[in-house]
């Protein structure tokens, strides 16, 4: 589920299957995205075991976009408790 994952945010944007890895992240947990004012915010869902990266403008705080997006943690979260309410039926 990962990997589908994965694979949807890489076709969404390109940009980040030029090999950018974990290393080269910013230091700080919340950098200025160049001459914009905008933030970059990292969070780690521990049940999807998904890492989610942020983006805010600094002066209003609206969110200017999300990796993964919503709608695909949703789904990813809708897959996890069919797949564990099916393992469940099936040991009973």
């Amino acid at each position: 589920m990962i990997t589908a994952i994965t694979s949807s945010i890489l076709a969404a944007n390109p940009a980040l299957a030029s090999g950018s890895t974990a290393a080269s992240a910013p230091a700080r947990p919340s950098a200025p995205l160049g001459r914009h004012n905008i933030e970059a915010r990292f969070s780690f869902d521990k049940e999807l075991a998904q890492i989610i990266i942020t983006l805010c403008d600094r002066d209003t705080g609206e969110v200017v976009r999300q990796i993964p997006p919503e709608k695909v943690l949703r789904f990813a979260q809708f897959l996890l408790q069919r797949s564990t309410g099916r393992l469940l039926d099936a040991r009973a």
